[in-house]
């Protein structure tokens, strides 16, 4: 069991129950290949999986502190050819800082792990992320993007599982 992340703070709540694992996609609606991380949470929904869908990570910071554990969906870039599956751990993600893969917002989930365990945030942190080719503005996604998703929402099955 993981140790348990930081009480909530007065006047805040706890987004899932104490112990629960937070389930949180990322990504751009109209995105093409960047809409991935969005696509899994909303695959993990229909299976009874509670999910959350956010668009851009510094709204993930608020939902880290709140967190004891939680699993992040989204896309990245450099994590290998588009459609590939990776996990990383918060320590992997926040001590990648800038480098790849990285997440294709303005602040990178990277950031966002870091300021949140700065903060106190959640204990746990895992991230699932879809390679995606670098960012070009399409509205589509690619195909190999698309073969991705469950695949994708099976590890986070795994994960959420464990949890």
């Amino acid at each position: 069991m993981h140790p348990p992340g930081p009480a909530p703070r007065e006047g805040e709540r706890r987004i899932a129950p104490a112990g629960a694992t937070l389930v949180v996609g990322l990504g751009r609606p109209s995105g093409g290949d960047d809409a991935v991380g969005l696509l899994v949470a909303s695959r993990l929904q229909e299976q009874g999986i509670p999910a959350l869908r956010v668009t851009d990570a510094a709204s993930l910071i608020e939902l880290l502190l709140v967190a004891e554990r939680a699993i992040v969906l989204d896309a990245v870039v450099g994590g290998g050819p588009p459609g590939s599956i990776v996990t990383l751990t918060g320590d992997e993600v926040a001590g990648r800082g800038s480098a790849v893969p990285v997440s294709s917002h303005a602040l990178s989930v990277a950031g966002a792990v870091a300021i949140a365990r700065t903060l106190g945030g959640a204990a746990e942190v895992h991230v699932i992320g879809v390679s995606i080719p670098p960012p070009s503005g399409s509205v589509e996604m690619s195909a190999e993007v698309r073969a991705a998703v469950e695949p994708a929402a099976e590890r986070a099955r795994e994960l959420f599982s464990q949890g």
